[in-house]
């Protein structure tokens, strides 16, 4: 597949995808904005830019994105420094922000989504949110949320 930047009619490559609301999320890279998270509803007018995270032609560099209802998350933006991020269409915001690497995912599993990232003090370990906040949950915490189908309440 090969999308255009409508402003240079360069091509970009698309990489990860994932659908939501009847739409197409994927990273891609263009000229006038590097790497970073557009969606497309199969055509040309439909195709956009989600949000420039790295203003101007630095990247984003955005992970696999995860659709849950209503909403897409990706991790995206310069390292160190990278945070979870939610979109409803265009535009978005960080909902999550890790002092050194991550998030790694996110995954979907019911209505929670799991990742792994550092917080700059304990080092790498899982976290998971369920589209509001993110928060570092311990292994067991994790895998009794998967168990349940991640239909526990979030903890404050």
């Amino acid at each position: 597949m090969c999308i255009r930047d409508r402003s240079t009619s360069s091509p970009v490559a698309p990489r990860t995808g994932a659908s939501s609301d009847g739409r197409v999320y994927f990273s891609a890279s263009a000229p006038s904005s590097g790497r970073e998270l557009w969606r497309t509803s199969g055509t040309y007018a439909g195709t956009k830019l989600v949000k420039d995270v790295v203003k101007g032609t630095g990247s984003g560099s955005p992970g696999e994105p995860a659709a849950m209802p209503g909403a897409l998350f990706h991790a995206s933006g310069p390292y160190p420094g990278r945070g979870l991020w939610k979109t409803k269409g265009l535009g978005g915001y960080r909902i999550a922000s890790f002092a050194d690497s991550g998030p790694n995912g996110p995954a979907r599993v019911g209505q929670r989504l799991y990742f792994s990232a550092d917080d700059g003090v304990s080092g790498t370990d899982e976290a998971s949110s369920g589209g509001s906040r993110a928060r570092i949950d311990p292994p067991v915490a994790l895998a009794r949320s998967a168990a349940s189908g991640g239909a526990e309440a979030e903890q404050a």
